[in-house]
């Protein structure tokens, strides 16, 4: 079950070890990169911490736009499969601008 949401998840091993397939509908693969981002923002607790309301105010605003984005691109696979190398490139993606 997703960690998150407690929502079955359908999986299954493909190819290597390392790979794993999820399928995912928006909703879900949403509360997926939020739990992510929430584990990223709970390891930098004490950075955070540090930086002024103005700096986090625009900090949590790129993050925001940053997550909307790859969320689509995610969502916007024409193979609806996405695999390691996708995934990198989905991310570069989303980080050039």
């Amino acid at each position: 079950a997703d960690p998150t949401t407690r929502e079955p998840l359908n999986y299954r091993r493909q190819g290597s070890e390392e790979e794993l397939v999820v399928e995912a509908n928006e909703s879900s693969l949403e509360g997926a990169v939020n739990a992510i981002l929430q584990g990223a923002l709970a390891k930098n607790q004490a950075a955070w911490n540090t930086m002024t309301p103005a700096q986090q105010a625009q900090i949590a605003s790129k993050i925001a736009q940053k997550k909307e984005k790859l969320v689509s691109l995610l969502m916007q696979q024409e193979t609806k499969t996405v695999t390691g190398t996708d995934m990198n490139a989905i991310l570069a993606q989303t980080m050039s601008e």
